[in-house]
């Protein structure tokens, strides 16, 4: 997964063609709850992050793919530590 500022101000995370976008102040809490354990952020990513089912289930999706969750989410976290809102 990679993350991503669009310039329409937004911010996303992609796998391939699957992709969710969150606005700053929901990657606001992404940026400044990290670093986490690998539950606690994927318990973030998927419970208070995703505003909707729809992405919730894309997200669900691009975790569930990745070879090893805990190290594509501490991926995910460097790479959220990176991009500042």
């Amino acid at each position: 997964m990679r993350i991503q500022k669009t310039p329409q101000g937004k911010f996303r995370i992609a796998d391939g063609p699957r992709f969710v976008e969150f606005d700053k102040d929901r990657y606001e809490d992404l940026f400044f709850a990290v670093p986490v354990d690998a539950t606690a952020f994927y318990r973030l990513l998927t419970e208070a992050v995703c505003e909707s089912e729809a992405t919730r289930t894309v997200m669900v999706a691009m975790i569930q793919a990745l070879p090893s969750m805990e190290a594509g989410l501490k991926d995910l976290q460097d790479q959220i530590a990176k991009c500042k809102p």
